[in-house]
């Protein structure tokens, strides 16, 4: 009897262990952390002068920033991809920018948004530049002229005085633009 009892015992647990293995190994499967989105930087920088009310930024409907005249948020993360940009009265929520923008950013890359007003009537507009982040060479600063001055009669130019004269450093910036980053010597 002894020895049945102990064939049967080692069969039951034989027929189980395969079971057990089984089911133990179904409904733990651990799903893998989705990848973090690719993302770009933005700077959001609030050169509306004739909107006298702080303002706040969304993207996708994600507040990025609340400024004021002459304000500017820092450099803040952005997933890639089109971004609807809205801008509206901070206090009151009403729309500033009456076409909200759809801006592209990609991947690494950095990026300034300016908020201007096209003249002293009219709602606010946004104007998108990719920046240049690379360190300048040593001795020197990197530079760059936008123009959000919607009372310019025309392009506006950043010179240098020289012994004799002027030179232009960045020549002719038309409203609303930006002109690429250069490099100047640093110090006075």
């Amino acid at each position: 009897m002894k020895t049945l009892l102990n064939i049967l015992q080692r069969r039951i647990f034989l027929a189980a262990v395969p079971a057990v293995l089984a089911f133990a190994g179904c409904g733990k499967d651990d799903d893998s952390p989705a990848p973090a989105p690719d993302q770009g930087r933005i700077v959001i920088v609030n050169g509306a002068a004739s909107l006298n009310v702080p303002v706040k930024v969304l993207a996708n409907d994600v507040e990025k920033a609340q400024l004021s005249y002459g304000q500017s948020s820092s450099y803040q993360n952005i997933n890639t991809g089109a971004q609807t940009f809205k801008v509206n009265v901070a206090s009151s929520g009403q729309n500033v920018v009456t076409q909200p923008s759809s801006l592209s950013i990609e991947k690494d890359k950095s990026y300034s948004y300016f908020l201007y007003t096209p003249n002293a009537t009219t709602a606010g507009a946004g104007l998108q530049v990719v920046d240049d982040l690379t360190a300048p060479a040593t001795g020197k600063a990197k530079i760059r002229l936008v123009n959000l001055a919607m009372a310019s009669t025309g392009p506006l130019r950043l010179s240098q005085q020289l012994a004799v004269g002027y030179s232009d450093i960045i020549p002719d910036v038309t409203f609303p633009g930006a002109s690429s980053f250069i490099e100047i010597n640093a110090g006075p």
